[in-house]
């Protein structure tokens, strides 16, 4: 025979039933998640496992509190007692009023966080949203790596992430970026010492990283930005960029630039202008030479230049029918003028004969000998 008393039906629903709980914070540095858990009043317990199902994890938000630690809102848990044993609970289920995505189609599924970033598995697309930034990676497979590796050895700790980049695609507010990069040489030194301490355990046993490592350095080889009224495509060379294009809306121009050692080396650029063409040679310490079409104006343009100033130029100018040769800070020119029909040569200087037949003195006489010593200047 078998009596039930109200104080054994009690016990018995006290210790081998469930309850629901208040979530304060949870701890997401151990290998099983635990949280700090509020049920029966005066009953808050430390140290609760929160196992999740495998392939999803997530790290709750803290709960909202008045003074006296008393929780205004929070993430809500259910908890279950092993064998009937309340000094075991285990949290089965979480769920956060707060920040849950509502109101969602029959059959759908979202993945979420407290700021509203989401991915959506609605009926007939898949939506993504992000208010800062959306990045994808493929990554240098290194199976034993902290943070990356897919061996058991490696560390799950996603702060201790040193994954070498080969393809990414980065969206952000102002921008869409593409790159094609390859790791450099002696990247992730910290991953190969911790490697090496847990080298004979199954599986890995870490201590959490505090703050995200930086990215491992990786040498640039391709890159496209697309921005709202700009695209720039980038080939790199040595690390450097060595081909650009680039197409402005706001300038109305497209851009063909090719670099040597990071410095400008041709540039040909179509605008609403006409077509300029630069020519400019980056060995060091020689001068640079510069090609320069002005369609708009008919001037053609051709100079070394040193020290970043014109140090020898010919020009054709087309409207004024005249060429013109002239040194550094137009000491020495040569001009060929259509409208005077006659060559002006001249060095405020020259003190050794320099001008031909039908040249201007420094009076300006037409030589009629061969040769002078002195002649007029042009500027």
């Amino acid at each position: 025979m078998h009596r039930a008393t109200p104080v054994d039906s009690s016990f018995r629903g006290y210790v081998s039933g469930g309850a629901r709980g208040l979530v304060h914070e949870a701890d997401d540095k151990q290998q099983l998640q635990e949280l700090k858990l509020t049920m029966m009043k005066g009953e808050t317990r430390d140290c609760i496992e929160h196992p999740q199902n495998y392939g999803f994890t997530a790290y709750p938000v803290k709960a909202d509190k008045e003074d006296e630690d008393i929780i205004k809102k929070c993430a809500e848990a259910f908890a279950q007692f092993m064998g009937g044993n309340r000094s075991f609970p285990v949290v089965q289920n979480l769920d956060d009023r707060r920040f849950r995505c509502r109101n969602m189609d029959e059959g759908e599924v979202c993945v979420y966080d407290d700021q509203q970033q989401k991915l959506h598995i609605m009926r007939q697309r898949i939506y993504g949203r992000s208010q800062f930034k959306i990045e994808h990676r493929v990554i240098e497979d290194e199976p034993e790596a902290d943070g990356h590796g897919r061996d058991p050895k490696a560390s799950r700790d996603m702060k201790k992430d040193e994954s070498k980049r080969l393809s990414t695609i980065v969206m952000d507010p102002k921008q869409i970026v593409i790159e094609r990069t390859k790791p450099k040489e002696g990247g992730g030194q910290q991953q190969q010492k911790q490697q090496q301490q847990t080298e004979d355990e199954d599986y890995q046993l870490d201590e959490p990283e505090k703050e995200y490592r930086k990215d491992p350095q990786v040498e640039n080889l391709t890159r496209v930005a697309l921005a709202e009224r700009l695209i720039i495509l980038t080939v790199y060379r040595d690390n450097r960029p060595h081909l650009v294009i680039e197409l402005n809306e706001d300038e109305q121009s497209i851009s063909l630039l090719t670099l040597r050692e990071g410095k400008p080396n041709a540039e040909l650029t179509l605008d609403e202008g006409g077509v300029d063409f630069e020519v400019k040679a980056t060995e060091r310490e020689e001068p640079n030479l510069v090609f320069e079409m002005d369609d708009k104006n008919k001037i053609i343009r051709l100079m070394v230049e040193k020290d970043e100033k014109e140090h020898l130029v010919f020009e054709m100018h087309g409207p004024d029918e005249k060429i013109t040769l002239k040194t550094l800070d137009f000491k020495t020119a040569v001009i060929l003028d259509h409208k005077q029909e006659k060559v002006l040569v001249g060095d405020d200087k020259a003190d050794q004969p320099c001008a031909y037949l039908g040249s201007v003195t420094s009076k300006g006489h037409r030589i009629v000998s061969e040769v002078s010593s002195k002649v007029m200047i042009t500027r």
